[in-house]
């Protein structure tokens, strides 16, 4: 996040600081990883529940006025213009908030008739607030023109994920009916970075597989691009469906892994980055497709943009890189990584350990052996291997 939003989001921390937070509504912003917007939209959220709770109480007002008490008044006043502060200054930043249209709606009306100090006077005919225990009143949120051959149209983007570089954002496109994300590059990267970003896209954008996550455009403008939705990623499906995946469902998964991997390979690309969050699934009524995302430190051949400070990070890497350098990244270290996803597949385990299965441990020793040369030299033996596992 941005300096700028930084700055933004604390200051609006700061002016409710003396607020309390009701445990009932402490989950709802979950999905924001920021930790001080998290905690100014939780206590937002929650003062304007909880005034709106007590103005219920008094409502509705059919043909006269009700007043409204002085604390939950000067309560909601505050919460009401720190919310909308917010909204119009994080506009311009890498973190624009939405406020439910709803609220929106609710806070400018209220705007005409709460007071900080005497409490206030509800309008006649205002009616008993909804009250919202579970759906955000706030959510990040962009938008994206979307142009068809008769029309253009401004679409909503919602916050999905965010990264080290990039915001991923996600839409419904109304003329498809169907969702797609938009990978936008954080306002404060330099050049370099930048450029890095954009080498993503074009590498995606060069490879031609079913396995591999699909790009469409890429915006210079705002540096951002368009690609594909997909409704899992290997960490989150496993996660969920560990207790009912046969053995035969978690073959099916690895084989698909080994045949992307092939394919990127053969392209003399290395991924560098390979992890459970970055193998992306499409579960249909008769198939369940993987596909390789995050291709943000991918290995080009004679690329100047290639990343050889990155920092040495990840359970599924290579410890050896710690001592070699991420410089120094080869196709063995690749090799350990995609044994250890592997593993994780075929166990819902990410800690090693071994299993029931003597050929799957024997599988797993020789992907992850600490001498090299013992390992499987490419994805074709690692894949021979494999299939003796039984």
């Amino acid at each position: 996040m941005s300096i700028e939003a930084d700055n933004i989001i604390v200051s609006a921390l700061d002016e409710i600081e003396y607020l309390e937070v009701h445990p009932k509504y402490s989950d709802i912003y979950n999905n924001i990883e920021h930790e001080e917007l998290r905690e100014l939209l939780i206590k937002l959220h929650s003062n304007v529940s909880e005034s709106f709770k007590t103005m219920n109480s008094r409502l509705p007002t059919r043909s006269g006025s009700a007043h409204f008490w002085a604390d939950p008044s000067r309560t909601l006043h505050r919460c009401i213009e720190v919310s909308e502060n917010l909204y119009y200054k994080l506009k311009e930043t890498d973190h624009p908030i939405q406020i439910d249209e709803y609220y929106f709606d609710l806070f400018q009306k209220c705007g005409n008739f709460l007071s900080l100090s005497g409490g206030s006077e509800i309008p006649p005919n205002m009616q008993k607030v909804n009250i919202y225990y579970k759906l955000p009143i706030y959510s990040l949120s962009h938008s994206i023109q979307i142009k068809s051959p008769a029309l253009s149209q401004q679409v909503e983007l919602k916050y999905f994920d965010e990264g080290s570089y990039a915001i991923i954002l996600k839409y419904k496109d109304p003329f498809y009916n169907k969702n797609f994300i938009v990978k936008k590059a954080k306002k404060d990267l330099n050049t370099k970075e930048i450029a890095r970003f954009k080498l993503e896209f074009e590498t995606l954008k060069s490879l031609n597989s079913p396995y591999v996550t699909e790009v469409f455009n890429y915006d210079e403008d705002k540096n951002q691009y368009v690609m594909e939705y997909m409704n899992w990623n290997l960490h989150k499906y496993i996660r969920k469906k560990n207790g009912e995946l046969t053995s035969d469902d978690r073959k099916k998964i690895v084989y698909q892994i080994f045949k992307a991997f092939e394919y990127i390979h053969s392209k003399n690309l290395l991924h560098r980055d390979i992890s459970p969050n970055n193998i992306l699934l499409n579960e249909y009524d008769d198939a369940l497709v993987i596909k390789i995302s995050d291709f943000g430190l991918v290995k080009v051949e004679d690329s100047q943009l290639t990343a050889l400070d990155t920092d040495f990070k990840g359970r599924f890497n290579d410890p050896s890189l710690k001592h070699v350098g991420f410089k120094n990244y080869a196709l063995h270290h690749e090799i350990y990584a995609l044994t250890y996803v592997i593993y994780f597949v075929m166990t819902g385990k990410v800690i090693i350990e071994k299993t029931r299965k003597e050929s799957l441990n024997q599988f797993i020793d020789a992907g992850l052996n600490i001498d090299i040369t013992l390992r499987p030299k490419n994805v074709q033996e690692l894949r021979n291997l494999f299939t003796k596992i039984h």
